[in-house]
């Protein structure tokens, strides 16, 4: 749905914000902005929302706990996930 593109977009952007790096924030923002204005079909995966909030919560948890190796883990897994969908989708 819209609402969870868009809760996902800020997820991801606010993670960007928090390296401090003002080059990856514009990086992460066009990326996103760009995936949303085209490939909108690419970011629905109806079904998989529990997965994407159960890894969200355990990046904030390894980010919280000041765990940088554990908090990249997280999101390399998250991405990794997150790239194959976007694969299985563009192939449909």
């Amino acid at each position: 749905s819209e609402a969870f593109i868009s809760a996902d977009m800020k997820f991801h952007t606010q993670i960007a914000s928090i390296s401090g790096n003002p080059i990856y924030v514009a990086v992460s923002e066009a990326t996103l902005g760009w995936l949303k204005e085209y490939h909108t079909e690419m970011l629905i995966w109806t079904g998989k929302e529990k997965y994407t909030l159960t890894e969200h919560e355990e990046i904030i948890d390894r980010i919280e706990h000041r765990d940088a190796d554990g908090a990249e883990k997280a999101m390399i897994k998250h991405l990794e996930r997150s790239r194959a969908l976007y694969v299985m989708n563009s192939e449909k």
